[in-house]
């Protein structure tokens, strides 16, 4: 049974997810995410900024979304390195996530000129 992880919980992430549960019904899926929350519309945040949506109406996709998918969902725990020999991915807290595939999906930070 293949191992699938996704290191992002962005609009691309659920997609890699949503797409390889549609093939793959017995293989076991994890996303990985350094934030909290489970996947939001990230356009959507200038709407509850502005007053005009509230918080938890900017879901990407249902509460029970990765329960439903049978997706592992380690969330607030960035990942740090990925290990291409041993096929790990080592987490901010120390634990290993062994993959046989892989997708990295993650958004860019965005950094003054200077910094590296």
């Amino acid at each position: 049974m293949p191992e699938y992880v996704i290191v992002g919980n962005s609009a691309g992430g659920i997609g890699a997810a949503e797409a390889i549960r549609q093939v793959d019904q017995h293989g076991s899926i994890t996303i990985i995410s350094d934030e909290p929350y489970a996947a939001y519309s990230r356009p959507a945040i200038s709407e509850v900024l502005a007053h005009e949506r509230a918080p938890e109406h900017i879901e990407y996709r249902p509460r029970d979304f990765y329960r439903r998918l049978r997706i592992q969902a380690i969330l607030g725990t960035p990942a740090e390195h990925i290990d291409f020999t041993a096929h790990t991915v080592r987490l901010g807290d120390g634990r290993s996530v062994h993959w046989d595939r892989l997708a990295v999906i993650t958004h860019i930070s965005p950094r003054s000129r200077g910094e590296r």
